[in-house]
């Protein structure tokens, strides 16, 4: 049994190393990428038994790891931040610099900003980044809150087994508040945004910026908060932001159990509030099971 285990996990290998992963390589296009989560979500259920999946699945979503490294750099929206035109307004000074700040921290080799600032992703700078902001406004008198957002708005549940967390910054200033994020451009890569990769045994589903897209009003925040760092706060911006990572907390079997693929949620501003300060958490009212990490085959292999 477990000889025929291996002889399947080999011709499959073979197949997506030779269809998939080296064609990605040579040409890492959004459709290749797409395919490619396709048939892993149709064969996925070979390997997946009583006992959960089979160790030899391991080697097949390693391979679908390697071949999202081709398209490092490659993002679904425009990513440079706005460093050219910031002004004499507190706000973009502030902004300008925290990015130096993350220039320091991320790049080692010299060259000029606009390229340094092109290439940074800023993965696992956000919690660095949100305490320099509130540090810097401290020391001004200017009050800033530095929030974290855990994955499913429950840090307990550990769904990304300690990690998916993310900062943010609340800043008020002469009367108005500002959401503040620095490293928002991380969300947007294109090899964490293919609608498809939800259901993806093993696998996180998509980042916030797939779903940010898919709304006006959500596609419009998102850009400004890339370009600007900081974007004035009101209810629906809130709502709009933490949509995007509400949704992207769902895994596949969200969509199995619902069969709702409106991308969309039901919490409002005084919710999302609730979820901040720990009062209630997204876990609460969908359960563990279909957030975090996907853990079985799914039975809805397209998302459409």
């Amino acid at each position: 049994m477990k000889d025929d285990k291996w002889r399947l996990l080999s011709k499959y290998e073979n197949i997506i190393i030779r269809d998939f992963r080296n064609k990605i390589k040579e040409n890492p296009n959004p459709e290749l990428l797409r395919d490619l989560y396709l048939y892993i979500k149709e064969i996925a259920p070979l390997f997946y038994g009583k006992d959960g999946m089979d160790c030899a699945y391991q080697i097949l979503k390693d391979i679908i790891i390697e071949s999202e490294l081709a398209y490092d750099g490659q993002y679904i929206v425009d990513t440079l931040p706005d460093f050219k035109d910031y002004n004499e307004l507190f706000m973009d000074k502030l902004v300008h610099h925290m990015r130096l700040f993350l220039l320091k921290k991320c790049w080692v080799r010299k060259c000029d900003y606009e390229r340094a600032l092109r290439e940074i992703d800023f993965v696992n700078y956000c919690v660095e980044s949100s305490d320099k902001i509130k540090y810097m406004c401290n020391q001004l008198g200017i009050e800033c809150k530095s929030l974290v957002i855990h994955p499913g708005f429950e840090k307990e549940a550990n769904l990304y087994y300690g990690c998916g967390h993310h900062a943010f910054n609340i800043i008020t200033f002469c009367g108005e508040h500002y959401l503040v994020d620095c490293t928002y451009r991380q969300f947007f890569e294109l090899g964490d945004n293919i609608i498809e990769r939800i259901g993806v045994v093993g696998l996180s589903g998509c980042k916030p910026g797939a779903f940010m897209l898919m709304d006006e009003d959500r596609k419009h925040l998102a850009e400004e908060l890339i370009k600007k760092g900081y974007v004035k706060l009101d209810e629906k911006v809130l709502k709009d932001y933490l949509d995007g990572f509400a949704i992207s907390f769902r895994n596949g079997l969200y969509y199995d159990e619902t069969g709702d693929y409106s991308f969309t949620t039901p919490y409002t501003f005084d919710e999302y509030i609730d979820f901040l300060n720990g009062k209630d958490s997204q876990v609460k009212r969908e359960g563990k099971l279909v957030l975090g990490y996907h853990e079985k085959p799914v039975t809805r292999i397209s998302m459409e």
